[in-house]
């Protein structure tokens, strides 16, 4: 049975644009980036939102979060300011090791 975070991880690799990053190089001479993935959406669809805060319970302990992370990957919910507005965008990163 798959964990909620793994649910959320594989729905925004399925329903995101992958941007990758530029290639950077640390103190040690490791070359990474970091992709992004970015709903092709302008709003998050309700579903979304709802395994957006599974995740971050099962991870943090927390429901709301606005953003958590979890091995190299980085999440981010830009939610709603107002109860008459649409929540906004989800995005995920994750750390790509090169070298």
């Amino acid at each position: 049975m798959k964990t909620p975070i793994e649910i959320l991880i594989e729905s925004l690799e399925k329903n995101t644009v992958l941007v990758e990053g530029p290639i950077s190089i640390n103190v040690d001479g490791i070359k990474y980036r970091y992709d992004t993935y970015l709903l092709k959406y302008v709003n998050t669809a309700y579903w979304l939102r709802l395994q957006f805060e599974k995740a971050s319970l099962f991870i943090t302990g927390k429901e709301y979060n606005k953003s958590f992370f979890y091995e190299d990957y980085s999440f981010n919910f830009d939610r709603a300011i107002s109860k008459n507005e649409k929540d906004r965008k989800i995005s995920m990163k994750k750390l790509v090791i090169l070298s």
